[in-house]
């Protein structure tokens, strides 16, 4: 059961004047001790809720895969293939123990899922025709398929020069070309691959022919988390805050394990319900169910192609007390607000010693105007 006192906190006038008066001694522009002197007007809880939602999904589907299958080989089941929710999962054991939201992936193949047939790439010859051949069986050499190569000696020119002399070249014997010396003249020569057969081993059943089929379960395993402050204070006062003041009370933290088998006993709707009956919870209740409907909307979407299941729920509220002081000091109305258990003081004005001291010195200078006649 929720404590309804645990978010109820209320600070009298006297603890209200000795922190305002370490606030002073803190920051040297405020007068020393100045709560002595002022007057409380109303004191109000202006509480900031930090509302945490995680939800751990866990997604499953079955995909077929396949390995080659020797023919020597035969394939046995023992019983009836097994529903993918059947499947035990490592993982969901481990998030359910540690009650912890992850982003994980898991492959489990399907016992008694196995059957055999012809490869579906061969069609069971165990060969493919070679795909890197032409249709005369030959890879095209460098020599794009003429035989002929430029000569290197004379450049093509079937002449070369000596000295003041030209003569015809001894390599091409002025033919400006040469066979080419990997064909030797032929244009073509035999594919490396199926060494001119035009056929080479199917490389997906290995060249036996069939393959054995089995399906796969693939799991996996999503996380939604969204978090979101709640406050009613000033934004830039509550920005500082936040800036400098890092401690969160935990309050209520909130599991509920759901598998495929078993139902959920009870929702985090039916939770919120709960905390309606805490005073300063139930403004931001509405708010919060404002990231339920998000969180379904995720939900479906999943589950168009995957079948999908909440593994894990949380749902955490924490809260920073905060207390908002309207005062009066030297006929000045001021705002202040004290945060945390820390009690830190945050305000956008604050008396000043300074101007003090020249509302002093003000003061004087009007009695001495007003004793004098010109």
């Amino acid at each position: 059961m929720i404590d309804k006192n645990q978010f109820v906190h209320k600070l009298s006038e006297k603890e209200i004047k000795q922190i305002f008066n370490r606030w002073s001694k803190e920051k040297a522009t405020i007068p020393i001790n100045f709560a002595e002197n002022i007057e409380i007007i109303n004191v109000l809880n202006k509480d900031v809720f930090l509302v945490t939602l995680k939800i751990q999904y866990e997604t499953r589907k079955v995909k077929e895969a396949f390995e080659p299958l020797e023919s020597s080989k035969r394939v046995k089941t023992t019983g009836e293939k097994l529903d993918v929710w059947e499947l035990d999962s490592t993982i969901e054991s481990e998030i359910l123990k540690n009650k912890s939201f992850v982003e994980k992936y898991e492959e489990i193949p399907i016992p008694n899922s196995e059957r055999i047939d012809v490869c579906y790439k061969c069609k069971g010859d165990g060969e493919i025709t070679c795909p890197y051949c032409l249709p005369t069986k030959a890879m095209w050499d460098y020599c794009k398929g003429t035989g002929w190569k430029l000569c290197i000696e004379c450049v093509g020119k079937g002449v070369k020069k000596v000295g003041s002399l030209e003569m015809v070249c001894p390599k091409c014997s002025g033919a400006g070309e040469v066979y080419c010396p990997l064909c030797g003249g032929a244009g073509y020569r035999k594919c490396l691959f199926c060494l001119g057969t035009g056929m080479k081993q199917c490389d997906v059943c290995k060249g036996f022919g069939k393959l054995k089929y089995f399906d796969v379960g693939i799991i996996e395993f999503k996380k939604f988390e969204r978090k979101q402050y709640y406050y009613d204070i000033p934004e830039d006062i509550f920005q500082k805050s936040i800036e400098y003041y890092s401690g969160v009370i935990p309050s209520h933290k909130f599991f509920s394990d759901l598998k495929a088998d078993k139902p959920l006993e009870i929702t985090i709707e039916d939770r919120l319900e709960e905390y309606r009956m805490i005073e300063q919870l139930a403004p931001i209740l509405d708010k919060i169910s404002s990231i339920l409907k998000e969180e379904e909307s995720i939900f479906k979407s999943l589950n168009i192609n995957w079948k999908t299941i909440r593994l894990l729920y949380c749902l955490q509220i924490d809260y920073i007390p905060v207390t908002e002081i309207n005062y009066n000091y030297k006929n000045k109305n001021y705002v202040a607000w004290i945060f945390g258990l820390e009690k830190i003081v945050f305000a956008r004005d604050h008396p000043n010693v300074i101007m003090d001291k020249l509302s002093d010195f003000g003061k004087k200078l009007i009695s001495i105007f007003k004793r004098k006649k010109f």
